[in-house]
């Protein structure tokens, strides 16, 4: 049971966490003006929303009622904090947090848990990285 419960706080965060990183594609979208970037992070912000529904249907899987419901607070909060930085900060933010491969971490840890699932977390992961790492090498 404790296992569950802690499996359930980590998709939980994982949740937050995807969906503060569609805000923050978000917001890179409205600052940014290079047409072809804009498009990968429109493609990414849609990514980040699928991986969120996917986590949700993991996180019913294991408890039908769902326990911990997203922190609204802290998605407004991510929302006005990435309005209000510029674009060298948000991708600086962005970077930062793609460079610690989390998903990559946390597969290693729970993959039997549920393959399919974490398959689909790491080709998230992959493709965040395989679309931006051209953007970044300049």
């Amino acid at each position: 049971m404790k296992k569950d419960i802690t499996y359930q706080h980590l998709l939980n965060k994982m949740l937050i966490i995807e969906s503060a990183g569609n805000i923050l594609y978000k917001a890179l979208i409205s600052k940014i003006k290079d047409e072809k970037l804009r498009l990968i992070y429109e493609r990414l912000a849609y990514n980040e929303q699928e991986t969120a529904e996917i986590i949700e249907k993991e996180i019913l899987k294991i408890n039908k009622m769902r326990s911990m419901a997203i922190n609204n607070t802290i998605l407004n909060s991510t929302k006005l904090i990435c309005g209000i930085l510029t674009i060298r900060q948000l991708t600086w933010i962005l970077k930062s947090a793609l460079k610690k491969r989390i998903c990559s971490k946390w597969y290693a840890i729970h993959k039997d848990e549920n393959q399919d699932f974490w398959n689909a977390l790491l080709k998230h992961e992959d493709l965040q990285h395989q679309l931006l790492k051209p953007f970044w090498d300049n």
